[in-house]
């Protein structure tokens, strides 16, 4: 599958999910995730040493299916938490196969409207 390229935008405060399917490159088929993990951080730029927000597969943050879907959660509570939504930031995710396989599935700017109502 090509790496894709999108802007997150989050409502601070709020439930966010985004769903991706993903496909085989060559051949457009779905691929069934079911063994497979993954991990997306959010940094202020790609080659900053501080995560500002981490999800995984392993946390529930990120949901794989046999599908091919990926599911990416943040609760508005973890959002409502965030210091740094004045911020630039950008993502990406990288999905790990049972055999090693890698796929970056997704990456771009991730983009926090401030909450006003607490």
């Amino acid at each position: 599958m090509a790496l894709r390229t999108d802007v997150w935008k989050i409502d601070q405060g709020a439930d966010f999910n985004r769903v991706y399917t993903c496909t085989d490159p060559d051949t457009g088929v779905v691929i069934n995730l079911t063994g497979w993990t993954a991990k997306a951080q959010i940094r202020s730029f790609k080659l900053a040493a501080t995560v500002l927000h981490e999800m995984t597969s392993a946390a529930g943050t990120i949901l794989l299916g046999s599908d091919g879907k990926v599911t990416f959660k943040i609760p508005g509570a973890t959002s409502a938490a965030w210091t740094w939504i004045a911020a630039e930031a950008v993502k990406d995710c990288l999905l790990t196969g049972p055999t090693g396989q890698l796929i970056r599935l997704v990456d771009g700017e991730v983009q926090v409207s401030p909450s006003t109502t607490r």
